[in-house]
């Protein structure tokens, strides 16, 4: 499967596509997204080269992916399980506050990867620097953050109706 980066992740993305619409339960589908990112991010470690791009770019992206399905996966199992609606939106909204929480706490790298900047990736973007990890987070946060807007509105309509 050895594959550049790119390839790699237009490879898991489609292969993502693809099984969302073969799973009929959101938690199957979920978990199978899950191993397809773990197995695709697995292979993207095994990539000779690893320098700054992989460390700022593609590493974050493919486990960003691992955790943004973590994340989606423990908020299926609670709104599958939640016994009320109240408490379904009680949960979205808590939830939907992980992303403002993470960017205050990590201004400066939020502001520093939203700007594009590059003058830090040196020091930043290596093996033994914490900033991938939160990269990592950063975009899992952002895709999760889309996904409980989604719910949202969807519990929303159903309570209207």
């Amino acid at each position: 499967m050895r594959s550049c980066p790119v390839q790699l992740y237009e490879q898991m993305i489609r292969e993502i596509n693809e099984s969302k619409t073969q799973f009929p339960v959101k938690l199957e589908m979920m978990e199978h997204c899950f191993q397809l990112s773990f197995t695709y991010a697995n292979e993207l470690a095994k990539q000779p080269v690893k320098d700054i791009n992989y460390y700022k770019v593609w590493k974050p992206k493919f486990e960003g992916s691992i955790d943004y399905y973590s994340l989606c996966y423990h908020a299926a199992l609670f709104l599958e399980h939640a016994i009320d609606n109240v408490a379904k939106e009680s949960f979205l909204l808590r939830e939907l506050q992980r992303l403002q929480k993470f960017k205050e706490e990590n201004k400066s790298l939020c502001d520093y990867y939203t700007n594009g900047e590059t003058y830090k990736d040196e020091i930043w973007f290596t093996d033994d620097s914490p900033y991938p990890a939160l990269l990592v987070k950063l975009i899992a946060l952002e895709r999760y953050t889309a996904y409980l807007q989604v719910e949202l509105q969807s519990l929303k309509q159903q309570i209207l109706r």
